[in-house]
């Protein structure tokens, strides 16, 4: 029977109010009917059957009620009514089934109203971190997208109807100077300095230090409606707390001869002063902005790459000279600056007083920044192809010679300060993205005279200017500032954030350290292309599916199947991004042939085994291998058993609690099995990895030449690697990209490394990777069917 969304709790009381109404009319009593041998079987994945039956003579009157869970649907009603004429007869249809469907439709209008209000005893919480934007933004919006709210838990109304569910209440944090660093206030007054920390003041410190988690919310729910809590979680993901776009503007400080600047194309304006700032145009065939009105300012859009070219060229001559290239990630509409320049001390004085020591004077110091700042907030388009820019532009310079002195009676220099030259300008542009654009900026001028004269004679009067010569020569340098913006993709992926990071180079790793971990960073050789993963047709429908599942029920989302597909994954990422820290242990050990041996030793490889008394027994892999071979080295097995590999097996039983079974678990069977080449070795190696024929998960190490004994040296340190950064949890491709860093274990050939499961599993995948993750593919997608076969849910793919 089709129903509208009701909790369990609703439909189950529904089902009671039936019973009693078929009970109190029609004579029925609740409980199980006499074994009937044509009596059908009720659907799969019933729950709450409950029968009711009335007997009048030879016949049989049965009605049937259930309810039928879905996984990405709402539960239903399940109603059957039947009727034997006698217990040898077929079933019929009851004639009380329209009685029982309009008992059901009564009960239903009146389902949910005048129920009795909820407590907070009936109540589900959960917390929501609010990632992006400030809580009381995520309060007034979801405000606006009728949900309840409340400032704090506390202003909850209680009981609650259950009508007004969900309702997301704002939980206290942190704020103000309880976020703020620690006595910056008090040091910055009193030091003099505009410090933010003097070393001869102590700190502030509060007496309540506030520790808490910030920015937090907390849904109220029905235990029954998970989707109550999805609703708010989906309207804060899609449309409330959503991350600004980043854009990186890089930035180009240049300067260039006036020569190159003709070269270059560019037309400079000349006016008298340090500073200016003109308009200009490029060469034929460049394209060139509209200027500012009322500004002289130069804004150069959509520069093809040929201009670029150019500054290079100019660069390479000598004509130009790069001073800076500095470059700034920022938000979308948020202010970021940039700042090239120095800083010029300024000596102040002061009296100490009147009385006391009228003699006496004390200076201080501050700080005139001159060169060049550069104040951008960028805006960008919604496609991201244009990014609107309001640019504030400060270039200044001192003035050489024009200082302002102060001088004494005697002509003394009391006190000095330079005459600094500046230009500001301010103007809104709109480029496209990745397009670089100028901003003329600061003209140096130097005149250099030159005076040669004969000595003696070039200083007689009149006669000394036939023996002497003047020359003056003029030099003319400008400054250039190229900014070109580039808009970050809102797709997570290496892809995207590739061109704004370091190039690969091993001076980035970090090993040898005596206090530190080692680590390595990441190269894009490092990196396979799994977006073939994200590409495939049948992964998405199921990924879809399992959202929506998800959707119905958050609970699912850290429960297998379903866990699979979280946080954007896919079934079998895990096996492929081992393979991939496998070829950086690989490449690391193959540069160097101590590396892996300084971090495993092989000698120092163990497993446990039976004892008599029921604990555990120490063996030493070597020793075992030595015991195959000629009983005094492990190489000898080798050579010995040539056509045999060593197994040792892993079987992990169900979740049962046994006697005995903790501590047979970790115990591998020991067995030598024949494996007379290389390609019997990988086929074995698949084969003694599969469950056993009831089931039993099997993991299997298999030695059949030295080369195996390397790889499990690998696999093992594979498995520390996997630990140090984070544990299997954290082994997707959202953790292993390029520029990230990953620690590596340090040298170590004291520690015993002990063998598992998970280290057969590492095994395996270091070599059949792509058909096991393919085997996990297939098992979550079947799965993931089984799960909604039971629950009789259409939406399956």
């Amino acid at each position: 029977m089709a129903l509208p969304n009701l909790t369990i709790t609703q439909i189950r009381e529904l089902q009671a109010g039936i019973a009693l109404h078929l009970e109190a009319d029609l004579g029925y009593r609740s409980g199980s009917t006499s074994p009937h041998p044509l009596l059908p079987s009720p659907p799969e994945g019933l729950n709450r059957l409950l029968e009711l039956a009335r007997v009048e003579g030879q016949e049989t009157f049965l009605i049937r009620l259930g309810i039928v869970p879905f996984i990405s649907r709402a539960p239903q009603l399940w109603i059957q009514a039947l009727r034997s004429p006698d217990p040898s007869s077929a079933w019929q249809v009851n004639p009380d089934l329209a009685t029982a469907l309009g008992l059901a439709e009564a009960s239903l209008a009146t389902t949910g109203q005048g129920g009795q209000p909820l407590t907070r005893d009936d109540l589900d919480f959960r917390l929501i971190q609010v990632s992006y934007i400030d809580v009381e933004g995520a309060i007034e919006s979801l405000k606006g997208f009728g949900i309840e709210t409340a400032d704090s838990p506390a202003k909850v109304v209680l009981p609650v109807a259950f009508e007004r569910l969900p309702i997301v209440a704002r939980m206290p944090s942190p704020e103000g100077p309880k976020t703020a660093l620690l006595g910056v206030d008090a040091q910055k007054g009193a030091a003099g300095f505009d410090l933010s920390m003097s070393p001869s003041l102590a700190t502030a410190l509060p007496p309540d230090p506030n520790l808490a988690r910030s920015s937090q919310v907390l849904v109220y729910f029905h235990p029954d409606r998970p989707d109550q809590f999805t609703r708010v979680r989906r309207l804060l993901d899609e449309f409330i707390d959503r991350p600004a776009r980043q854009i990186f503007i890089e930035g180009l400080i240049l300067e260039i001869s006036e020569e190159g600047l003709k070269e270059l194309g560019v037309d400079w304006k000349y006016q008298e002063g340090g500073l200016e700032l003109g308009a200009g145009n490029l060469l034929p065939g460049l394209p060139a902005a509209s200027g500012t009105a009322g500004l002289t300012f130069d804004s150069l859009r959509d520069l093809d790459q040929q201009w670029v070219v150019r500054l290079r060229a100019l660069v390479e001559e000598q004509k130009a000279e790069i001073l800076s290239r500095p470059s700034v990630l920022t938000l979308n509409n948020r202010q970021a600056t940039i700042r090239v320049g120095q800083e010029i001390p300024i000596a102040t004085s002061s009296e100490a007083g009147i009385v006391k020591d009228a003699n006496r004077i004390s200076f201080n110091f501050k700080y005139l920044a001159t060169g060049i700042a550069l104040n951008i907030r960028p805006r960008i388009t919604e496609d991201g192809n244009e990014v609107s820019m309001l640019v504030d532009t400060v270039v200044s310079a001192p003035i050489p010679g024009a200082d302002l002195e102060l001088r004494s009676s005697s002509g003394e220099v009391l006190a000095s300060a330079p005459t600094v030259a500046s230009r500001r300008v301010q103007t809104y542009t709109r480029i496209a993205n990745n397009t670089p654009f100028i901003i003329g900026g600061l003209v140096n001028r130097q005149t250099t005279s030159i005076r040669r004269k004969v000595p003696l004679l070039g200083d007689i009067p009149y006669l000394g200017t036939f023996f002497r010569t003047r020359s003056t020569r003029t030099r003319k340098q400008e400054v250039i500032i190229v900014l070109t913006p580039h808009v970050l993709p809102e797709a997570e992926s290496e892809r995207a954030w590739g061109r704004y990071l370091p190039r690969d180079d091993a001076k980035f790793d970090d090993d040898g350290n005596v206090l530190f971990r080692s680590s390595y960073r990441i190269r894009e050789e490092d990196v396979l292309d799994l977006s073939f993963l994200d590409r495939n047709e049948r992964l998405n429908r199921y990924r879809d599916l399992a959202r929506r599942v998800v959707e119905r029920n958050f609970r699912l989302a850290s429960r297998p199947p379903f866990n699979e597909f979280a946080d954007g994954r896919v079934p079998g990422e895990s096996i492929l991004v081992e393979r991939m820290i496998y070829e950086v242990v690989k490449r690391l050990s193959d540069s160097d042939p101590a590396w892996l041996d300084n971090r495993i030793a092989p000698d120092r490889i163990i497993f446990f085994s039976d004892q008599n008394a029921g604990g555990y027994d120490v063996q030493f892999l070597d020793r075992i291998l030595a015991g195959f071979g000629d009983g005094l080295t492990a190489a000898s097995f080798f050579t010995t058993q040539t056509n045999r590999a060593l197994a040792l097996t892993f079987r992990r039983g169900t979740d049962a609690i046994t006697a005995g079974a903790l501590t047979r678990n970790p115990i591998p069977e020991v067995s030598l099995i024949d494996c007379p080449d290389r390609t019997t070795w990988g086929e074995l190696l698949w084969r003694w990895n599969q469950p056993e024929p009831d089931g039993t998960p099997r993991s299997t190490l298999l030695i059949h030449q030295p080369q195996d004994l390397v790889r499990l040296q690998r696999a093992l340190l594979l498995r520390e690697i996997i630990n140090l950064n984070g544990g299997s949890s954290r082994v997707n491709r959202r953790n292993f990209s390029r520029g990230q860093v990953l620690l590596v274990p340090d040298e170590n050939t004291l520690d015993t490394r002990l063998l598992d499961r998970r280290v057969a599993e590492h095994f395996l995948h270091t070599e059949h990777y792509y058909a096991a993750a393919l085997r996990n593919i297939e098992a979550t997608l079947a799965e993931i069917d089984r799960l909604l076969a039971e629950s009789g849910s259409p939406n399956q793919p």
